[in-house]
């Protein structure tokens, strides 16, 4: 494919649909890869994705900017290279999309460099806040920072965040039910949660090893929680516990 080539001081990506990023090329007709003078500007007129593949990088030798309709979607296999790096600002809006590699095994503090940037960096992508959520894989949870690096770039870290059983980034009453379930039926529980390993995610007590001498560990976390809602005071908590479990194996048998 021949290669096109965009003179400074800004290459804009107005299409509509996707601009595939991947690899280290300097911009080929289907905008394939990076830029490396001049701006970049996803979705400048109009909506557009630009998304990076595992192992892509893309170098914006001057400003990035996303707009409010657009995407910015990557897909990570190894906390290494960021995906964009940025030698100028960063104007940030728009949707973030995280996938992750089918061979990609998160460890605490893996931190995945989404954008490396240089200069000022303004905005945030919508529904993201500082700290949020963003995905999870195994026993770890990807969340998301506007100050990592140096202070302004944009980072996904990998936390453990015991007692996480349905991996929705939050210690809640929601875990109470996955986790009962992956105490009584392991197989039902991996087959609804097939990335997360609950071994790590539900040994509330640190001993190694997942089994019933967690409840009482995990039911007392949420005296600690924080949280705004409603929660039962620990020792309900493990009556719950029982209940729930008697109601699962009964279950269990009649199947």
């Amino acid at each position: 494919m021949a290669v096109r080539r965009y003179p400074p001081p800004v290459f804009r990506r107005t299409a509509v649909g996707t601009c595939a990023l991947k690899g280290f090329n300097e911009c080929p007709e289907a905008g394939q890869s990076v830029l490396n003078h001049g701006s970049l500007a996803v979705g400048a007129s109009g909506f557009g994705t630009l998304a990076v593949g595992g192992g892509g990088q893309v170098l914006v030798g001057e400003d990035l900017s996303i707009n409010s309709v657009s995407t910015l979607a990557v897909t990570l296999s190894n906390p290494s290279d960021p995906f964009l790096d940025v030698n100028g600002s960063a104007s940030l809006n728009g949707m973030l999309s995280v996938a992750l590699s089918p061979s990609l095994t998160l460890q605490v503090g893996d931190a995945f460099t989404v954008i490396d940037i240089d200069d000022n960096q303004s905005g945030q992508f919508i529904g993201l806040s500082e700290g949020d959520f963003v995905t999870a894989r195994g026993g770890y949870n990807l969340y998301l920072t506007y100050a990592g690096g140096d202070g302004n770039d944009v980072e996904l870290n990998a936390l453990l965040l015991l007692g996480d059983m349905n991996a929705d980034g939050a210690l809640n009453l929601g875990d109470v039910g996955p986790l009962v379930q992956a105490l009584v039926n392991r197989t039902i529980y991996d087959a609804q949660y097939p990335s997360i390993d609950a071994d790590l995610r539900g040994d509330a007590d640190g001993s190694g090893t997942f089994d019933l001498g967690d409840i009482a560990d995990f039911s007392a976390m949420f005296g600690g929680s924080g949280s705004a809602q409603a929660i039962p005071e620990p020792t309900t908590l493990s009556l719950a516990f029982v209940l729930l479990m008697g109601i699962a194996i009964r279950r269990q048998r009649r199947g």
